[in-house]
């Protein structure tokens, strides 16, 4: 049996047995040791009957539930939330709490009603619910061996509090999930009480799995959860977590993200050579014709089919570039070092010197395309012997 407590003080030990204390004093809620592990959970009622404060302490590390708040030493956060103790997300209509210093089966799990807490279980199994194949007339019967002490129970939950449905509520839907979910829901016990509204337009369900598909992953957590009270997206629709509102959209209207940004269904990158529209979460992309480019910057160089070297030592290379049908050579070149290497790559042909100082450092770079021999250095630039200190031109440069 989970351990829980809910409406204005119904107590459901672990042992299974319900009793019913009404207190405004702080009150120890479990108390057990796991492996070294110390678990204390403090509750307290406020004057409306519902848990006003709620205290989780495993092994030292607090979490406090007040004030419509998830505190996390000293500060407020939201959810989802991970840190290397727990794991705080929407689990349904409720929030879950999973320690990652206890077993996974240790779970907490609780209702928020405005700035207070109306229903709080803590789970030592996995979570089920009764599936007694219950009788419309007969429902109470099958899933209650003690009637009379329920409805006991229901009186004492209900007294003074007849016009909150928050502290009834839970009662009746305590009831629902010790029957059938096939033959017996909540809403017939408090017909005259709206459904719970859920955000976004995600649809109430009394009975479903916790999470909805969602756009930021085609790996869905719904075959892994439980049958909870929950939101949940139409059919035929995924969540779409990536943008706030909490709105449902078809898959493949999904957006996209790319460099840490979202981009809406049917954005265009336009990129140097390829295009690429968002799809249904996925970007389809056409290459275009791309000129291939090769970069020297210090000892580190990317070729023109796009891998990446670094040179080593204080040596010459000889690297590429290739005779186009300008019938042209270029060649580059970092000028200190007397060692020479040459390498010929493809059709083109590229000598390279290196220098190490304190760092690689750009001597010269010089050019021969046709009869014409440009030269530049740290402080100038030559056109063969001569010095270009304007615009320089020729029948192919400018």
């Amino acid at each position: 049996f989970p351990c829980k407590t809910y409406g204005s003080g119904i107590t459901q030990p672990l042992t299974g047995e319900k009793f019913y204390v009404r207190s405004e004093c702080p009150f120890n809620f479990i108390t057990f040791t796991h492996d070294k592990v110390d678990v204390i959970v403090t509750l307290t009622r406020g004057k409306s009957g519902l848990i006003s404060r709620a205290v989780i302490n495993v092994n030292n590390a607090k979490i406090s539930l007040e004030n419509g708040h998830i505190i996390v030493e000293d500060q407020s956060v939201s959810v989802p939330y991970n840190d290397m103790y727990r794991h705080i997300f929407q689990y349904g209509i409720y929030t879950k709490m999973k320690s990652k210093v206890l077993p996974a089966a240790f779970s907490i799990l609780w209702q928020s009603f405005g700035n207070e807490i109306s229903l709080f279980w803590i789970f030592n199994l996995s979570l089920s619910f009764c599936q007694v194949d219950c009788k419309a007339l007969s429902y109470m019967k099958n899933c209650f061996s003690d009637l009379d002490w329920t409805m006991t129970l229901c009186g004492h939950n209900v007294d003074g509090f007849e016009k909150r449905p928050e502290i009834y509520c839970p009662f009746f839907h305590e009831i629902a999930h010790n029957c059938s979910e096939t033959h017996f829901k909540t809403r017939f016990l408090y017909s005259n009480v709206a459904e719970p509204t859920c955000p976004g337009n995600l649809i109430f369900q009394e009975f479903g799995p916790a999470f909805s598909p969602i756009c930021s992953s085609s790996q869905s957590d719904v075959a892994n959860s439980e049958n909870i009270t929950t939101c949940l997206c139409p059919p035929g629709t995924v969540l779409n977590d990536l943008e706030p509102g909490n709105l449902c959209v078809a898959p493949q209207n999904c957006p996209c993200f790319h460099n840490g940004q979202v981009l809406p269904h049917g954005a265009v990158l336009d990129e140097r050579c390829q295009t690429c529209k968002c799809q249904g979460r996925d970007w389809t992309c056409e290459k275009k014709t791309c000129p291939a480019t090769c970069t020297i910057e210090g000892r580190y160089v990317t070729t023109f089919d796009g891998k990446y070297y670094t040179l080593p030592g204080t040596c010459k290379y000889h690297a590429v570039v290739g005779l186009q049908k300008q019938k042209y050579i270029l060649l580059k070149m970092f000028e200190v070092c007397p060692v020479s290497y040459q390498h010929k790559y493809f059709n083109l042909f590229v000598s390279i010197k290196l220098c190490y100082l304190q760092s690689v450092m750009l001597k010269s770079a010089v050019f021969f395309p046709l009869q014409t021999t440009f030269t530049f250095s740290m402080d100038s630039v030559q056109a063969g012997d001569k010095n270009i200190k304007d615009v320089y031109r020729t029948g192919l440069y400018e």
